[in-house]
């Protein structure tokens, strides 16, 4: 590795555009939506054999091409990401070691033919179907008013179509207009409380309201749900879970003599979360406090032992203290006996051994332990290689 940045050609480049790849993602995202309502409308008798296998192989023809596009421009940020010195390793690291990848193969499938200027079929199931496509790509556009039209006339065809409520929501909400997002997500969660969409969106609005018990509630009924890994997707990539434990954690705990976590009705979990978005806000001391608490109860808590030496060790890389990084250390121990094999741990130690301590034969040693794990995060895989561990080592060794 070496300290320029990768040359790359001019269609790489515009791979990297991220307003493009969110819109292909919200593309992807509603042709899988539209799948799953097609394959209900199937099987309640809706539409004929005949339509139902046209209207999939086109949806399937579409999603593949998005599902392919996402794929290159993800690969291309991947190539031209610069390579970083061992101090920037330690200081952006924190903001992208969340270890709750995204997984699962999405088989996507879409909408109509119809095109957005073509007239209206007369019927009023590839109508509605039509409608809901085109409002998508007005959304993924970000025009949000023709999208909030298109959601209005669907719903003038079909007024219970929760998915138009639901998604008319969205556009609402990202319009700014949380008023009518709030309304259009309550009437979708009354026609039907299961639909998993309306109940992410509906906590989302919560949440950005500062409403976040009442968030936590939505995501708690999600959890009862059937849902499809897409919702988990935007749950994650919108980083829900921790944004709304640190709004219910923070007044009761992140205070002067705070009471028991359990007494004031949170779990060890809800601590964890809401550390994981203290760090990434770069609330470190907060962080550490929320570790604290969750080690008072259960000294042998894995998590808060890795994640505590985890902060302890940037600090100590950033401020070149040697006794933070040695701290570090008997943290990453710690957790590993209370959990032999913890990925997590092995991970922090090698990097702090190799780019905190120039420890490389233990470094080593750390990730071949890692490597050997039948179970090997894919996030903890992507920032091995995303921030050179294994080169360092290899070159600090000078062995394969």
């Amino acid at each position: 590795m070496t300290d320029d940045t990768v040359a790359t050609p001019a269609a790489a480049i515009a791979r990297l555009d991220p307003d493009a790849l969110v819109s292909l993602e919200e593309e992807r995202d509603f042709l899988l939506r539209s799948l799953e309502d097609l394959e209900r409308e199937y099987a309640a008798g809706d539409v004929d054999a005949t339509d139902f296998a046209a209207l999939k192989d086109d949806y399937t023809a579409r999603a593949g091409a998005v599902l392919r596009s996402i794929a290159q421009r993800r690969m291309a940020k991947a190539i031209v990401a610069p390579a970083r010195s061992r101090g920037r390793v330690f200081a952006w690291i924190g903001l992208v070691v969340v270890i709750a990848g995204l997984s699962g193969v999405l088989i996507a499938r879409g909408s109509g033919t119809r095109g957005a200027g073509d007239s209206a079929t007369g019927d009023p199931i590839r109508d509605t179907r039509q409608l809901l496509s085109d409002a998508q790509q007005a959304a993924a556009a970000r025009d949000y008013e023709k999208s909030i039209d298109l959601y209005t006339k669907a719903l003038e065809i079909r007024p219970g179509n929760v998915e138009a409520l639901t998604y008319r929501a969205w556009s609402n909400a990202r319009a700014g207009n949380a008023a009518a997002a709030a309304t259009d997500l309550e009437a979708a969660i009354d026609l039907d409380p299961k639909y998993p969409d309306a109940r992410v969106f509906r906590a989302i609005v919560y949440a950005t309201a500062g409403k976040f018990d009442k968030a936590h509630e939505q995501l708690v009924v999600f959890d009862t749900l059937d849902a499809p890994p897409l919702m988990d997707q935007v749950i994650d990539s919108q980083r829900l879970r921790e944004r709304v434990a640190l709004g219910r954690v923070e007044s009761k705990l992140l205070v002067a003599d705070p009471p028991p976590f359990a007494g004031v009705g949170f779990t060890l979990d809800d601590l964890f979360l809401a550390a994981q978005q203290l760090d990434l806000d770069g609330r470190v001391a907060d962080e550490l406090t929320l570790y604290a608490q969750m080690l008072a109860a259960n000294p042998k808590e894995q998590r808060a032992l890795a994640y505590q030496g985890w902060a302890l060790a940037r600090a100590g890389v950033a401020q070149k203290q040697t006794a933070l990084l040695t701290r570090a250390v008997d943290q990453f121990d710690k957790a590993l006996a209370a959990k032999p094999g913890y990925a997590d741990a092995l991970v922090f130690r090698s990097f702090t051994y190799q780019f905190g301590l120039s420890r490389s034969a233990d470094a080593k040693a750390d990730l071949a332990a890692f490597d050997a794990l039948a179970d090997k995060p894919a996030a903890l895989a992507t920032l091995i290689e995303t921030y050179g561990l294994r080169a360092s080592i290899i070159a600090s060794l000078g062995t394969k």
